[in-house]
């Protein structure tokens, strides 16, 4: 299962960014795409249907989520302040595995009880969608005044 969701996360950013290229406002899409995908994945994981199904749900999760992570990073790393950038990424980490650690405890709270396996990964495709949502509605509306939709290149 990590191998499935390893492989997902290495292949799903490089098969998408001979789409984006280092075109911002696709990669903000990208990203919306990427929360899609990765929830598809846990829906196809939370059917239990067989190993495959589980495997390829991981698969699919690791191109979502590959490509989420990914692609935000990188919107930091070009829209960030120099001087300030490393600080950013310092304070991203640490919500990450902060978020990772309560999202763990969760889990394991929705695996003790009558959920079961397959119930806590339905709620988790289903809370996949949150991000997404929110992602999606800032970039139709407060995103398309941000430099993600203006950016010319560090060039110009």
């Amino acid at each position: 299962i990590f191998a499935a969701t390893g492989i997902g996360m290495g292949l799903g950013p490089i098969i998408a960014r001979k789409w984006t290229r280092d075109r911002l406002p696709i990669l903000a899409w990208a990203i919306l795409i990427g929360y899609l995908i990765g929830g598809l994945g846990i829906a196809l994981t939370a059917t239990l249907d067989s190993w495959a199904a589980v495997l390829v749900g991981n698969l699919l999760r690791g191109v979502g989520n590959g490509m989420a992570w990914l692609f935000s990073t990188q919107l930091v790393l070009v829209l960030v302040p120099g001087y300030i950038r490393g600080r950013v990424v310092a304070v991203e980490a640490a919500l990450s595995m902060l978020a990772s650690a309560i999202g763990a405890a969760l889990v394991g709270i929705f695996l003790d009880s009558s959920l079961g396996i397959s119930g806590t990964a339905w709620w988790m495709a289903g809370l996949t969608l949150l991000p997404a949502l929110l992602w999606g509605l800032w970039t139709l509306t407060v995103g398309r005044n941000t430099p993600i939709f203006s950016y010319q290149g560090a060039n110009s």
